[in-house]
């Protein structure tokens, strides 16, 4: 066994890592960066609460249909309503959909109308279902 300080002269320590000292444009520009995607979060989340309260309101009638406290009739004025407010329209038309959906809408548009302006106009339990999802449809497609 050698003794411990024969020979070890020669070896030399490693240099200590180079100290970087971090400009403050990186810094400022972090926190910049970060604020705009905060606020970009934030706007696409207020975009979509408009979209998921109407919907939230669509599952409240289907619930109360079925459990047999909202009338067909009401139900038919209660879907317009919604829909005039998320398309933001006084009267529900051709102009709430693009040109694509227009036969669609059309077709929802007359079984709505005759729920509406027909007294005599009665819906099975599951078509009133059908007509609540394809208002929930139209919501979730809207802008």
């Amino acid at each position: 066994m050698n003794p411990p300080d024969d020979n070890l002269i020669d070896i030399v320590p490693p240099a200590p890592p180079p100290v970087v000292e971090h400009e403050p444009a990186f810094a400022a520009a972090g926190v910049v960066v970060a604020l705009a995607l905060a606020v970009l979060a934030l706007a696409w989340w207020y975009r979509g609460r408009k979209k998921r309260q109407a919907l939230k309101r669509l599952r409240r009638l289907k619930r109360a249909l079925h459990d047999g406290s909202l009338a067909q009739h009401e139900l038919a004025y209660l879907l317009a309503a919604e829909l005039r407010g998320r398309f933001g329209v006084q009267r529900l038309g051709t102009e709430c959909v693009g040109a694509a959906r227009q036969e669609a809408w059309a077709e929802f548009l007359e079984q709505l109308d005759a729920l509406r302006y027909r007294p005599d106009h009665a819906l099975e339990q599951s078509e009133a279902e059908r007509l609540i999802a394809d208002a929930q449809h139209w919501v979730e497609r809207s802008r």
